[in-house]
């Protein structure tokens, strides 16, 4: 059952970083064109999905959430620290240019449509793989409801799966607030899916 997979998933203890993106990003701040092309290959599905689920974008609006992210990147890559992971220096960025549309959108009094309606493949969500059609809104529909900060955590942590000390590097709050938004979000998204339930 959806429900039952998707809210008492674990991440892994060990980080999401890629020793991959890690090599790739050293031989981009190098100088490698090439190098570079394959690491925005490399992260573009994950960047796409978070930026979808974040800020309830969709198509064209995502993209340019991505790519706006992917050119700040590039233009900070020098100065890049390679002794820092380079996927969570990256989704520092994507977070912010999320960020920035929200803000955006919200001065100018633009009404988002719900997350659940901009899903056009579940398999984009590894949390609701196995779900159906209606257990994949009610996931939505549950992350729709949270506060940015907790929507943001809970992303970073279940779907992309993060662990703490990065989502405090990415976000830039403390530890144990990225852990007490974690926590407050799934405490919320479990009771918005047993009161969607109980009422159908």
């Amino acid at each position: 059952m959806l429900q039952r997979r998707a809210l008492h998933l674990e991440p892994p203890h060990a980080a999401a970083s890629s020793p991959v993106a890690d090599v790739l990003a050293r031989r981009a701040r190098d100088g490698d064109a090439g190098a570079f092309s394959a690491l925005v290959e490399h992260l573009q599905p994950r960047a796409v999905r978070f930026a979808t689920q974040m800020t309830g974008a969709a198509g064209d609006d995502v993209d340019d959430i991505v790519q706006d992210a992917w050119i700040r990147t590039h233009r900070a890559l020098p100065r890049y620290d390679s002794g820092r992971a380079f996927e969570s220096w990256y989704f520092t960025i994507l977070a912010n240019c999320c960020r920035s549309l929200r803000v955006r959108l919200q001065r100018l009094h633009l009404r988002r449509e719900p997350l659940d309606d901009q899903l056009r493949d579940d398999t984009l969500d590894p949390l609701m793989a196995t779900g159906t059609r209606s257990d994949v809104a009610r996931v939505h529909r549950a992350l729709a409801t949270l506060p940015a900060a907790q929507r943001e955590t809970f992303l970073l942590h279940y779907v992309e799966e993060f662990g703490y000390e990065e989502i405090a590097v990415i976000t830039g709050a403390g530890v144990s607030a990225c852990k007490m938004r974690a926590k407050r979000a799934m405490d919320a998204v479990r009771e918005l899916l047993r009161e969607d339930t109980s009422d159908d």
